[in-house]
């Protein structure tokens, strides 16, 4: 792991939180559950390059949102996967502490909806419209 990536995990552990983006002159921290931190920034149009990640839990709606950010390297405590297949298949450094084969839902007796929601999609671009039309699904239920 590269220094800033190094950085972020030691954040992420010691300030409990779900998100660390660490760059040159800035760090990005967030205690949003799920994947709407990352999303927030997808829709920001957000560059992160220059940036480098630890996050909580890894599935593959965070890794394509990851990628399409442009994160060349992450850290995830717990990594699903079908996420760790693709960022290795699309050129990102990907590591952590436990990599998993299913990323459930916080009740813990089902499949992440998220991680339904992307399925087996390989285009980030698909992948994207399948997250947030799930997010909306499920806001529309709840609300």
């Amino acid at each position: 792991m590269n220094e800033k990536t190094i950085l972020a995990k030691k954040i992420l552990e010691e300030e409990n939180l779900t998100l660390v983006l660490v760059g040159e002159n800035e760090t990005l921290k967030s205690t949003a559950r799920g994947v709407s931190g990352l999303l927030k920034l997808y829709d920001e149009k957000k560059d992160l390059s220059a940036f480098c990640a630890a996050d909580k839990i890894v599935g593959k709606g965070a890794a394509v949102l990851f990628f399409l950010l442009g994160v060349r390297e992450i850290y995830a405590e717990v990594l699903g996967e079908k996420a760790k297949e693709f960022l290795e298949e699309n050129g990102v450094s990907v590591f952590s502490g436990t990599v998993t084969e299913r990323i459930v839902n916080r009740k813990g007796d089902d499949l992440c909806p998220i991680e339904k929601a992307v399925g087996d999609e390989n285009d980030p671009e698909k992948a994207v419209i399948l997250i947030k039309k799930r997010i909306s699904e499920m806001m529309k239920n709840n609300g």
